[in-house]
């Protein structure tokens, strides 16, 4: 997702379903932050509109940056949907065409890991949204209050990218075909002979980024870390680090920290994983 470097005016970019984009800013300083891109599904034209407005007193309230693609149909959704390009989708279940608990069935054969938030005035299909693995269910009409608490929530997990974007590589040591990697099925990283092998839950890529070029497309939130000279591993697929360095990865698959880092990885993993259990995530 792009970073935002220095931003004086937050613009709140509001794209409708026949396309055509209204901008809302708010006088705003902000600096360092990654966007984050919602996506607002619902046949009413007035409860998007509550949505949208209060999603943009949220963002001036506490400065952050979001933007925002509405659309009244599910299908109108799915015809631009592909994964990597929302951070969020607050979907309305009962619409006319598609439900939303469809729509979101559809979401999830492509995209396993998007924010899904649904709205409805039943509260009879809560049970539904967790079957598409929903992150929240809010009952219309929408409180400042109840959404505040879910963007909040929301805004830790979608402002960190789920996707980066690599070149892989071919025999004739070129630059390949752009890859779309989910960061969560990366197990670990390791470079050699100018070459940077990145092996996932279901295969191995090869590139020919140096180690900090790749590093540098990584997030910065103690998920990824350098553990030795030219080794990444992903916390999140750690089992175990032993004493001596041995690292066990989910896939059983074992590597080693560097003997001067084995320590401080130890304490990292620690970290990570205070952090993830004071998250609930």
């Amino acid at each position: 997702m792009p970073i935002l470097i220095a931003y004086y005016f937050l613009a709140v970019i509001f794209s409708t379903s026949s396309g055509q984009t209204v901008e809302i800013r708010a006088k705003r300083f902000k600096k360092g932050v990654s966007f984050v891109h919602l996506a607002i599904i619902d046949d009413q034209e007035p409860d998007r509109g509550r949505l949208v407005s209060l999603i943009n007193e949220y963002c001036a309230a506490n400065r952050e940056t979001m933007t925002f693609s509405s659309y009244e149909s599910g299908e109108s959704f799915l015809g631009d949907f592909s994964p990597g390009r929302f951070s969020v989708v607050f979907l309305d279940i009962l619409m006319d065409g598609m439900s939303g608990i469809e729509v979101a069935k559809e979401i999830r054969k492509k995209d396993a890991h998007i924010a899904i938030i649904f709205t409805t005035t039943e509260p009879g299909f809560a049970l539904d949204s967790y079957g598409v693995h929903a992150l929240d269910y809010l009952v219309k009409p929408v409180t400042a209050e109840r959404l505040a608490w879910c963007l909040k929530k929301l805004y830790d997990i979608a402002a960190i990218p789920l996707y980066i974007k690599v070149k892989g590589a071919t025999a004739a040591n070129v630059a390949g075909t752009t890859k779309l990697l989910a960061l969560e099925d990366i197990l670990y990283a390791q470079s050699a002979r100018n070459v940077l092998d990145i092996h996932m839950t279901d295969g191995d890529i090869r590139t020919y980024y140096t180690f900090r070029e790749f590093m540098q497309l990584l997030p910065g939130n103690g998920q990824f870390y350098e553990c030795g000279r030219g080794l990444m591993v992903n916390f999140q697929h750690v089992k175990k680090i032993q004493e001596g360095g041995k690292i066990i990865l989910s896939n059983n698959t074992e590597v080693f920290s560097s003997r001067r880092k084995t320590k401080e990885t130890i304490e990292a993993y620690a970290n990570y994983k205070f952090s993830i259990i004071r998250k609930g995530v």
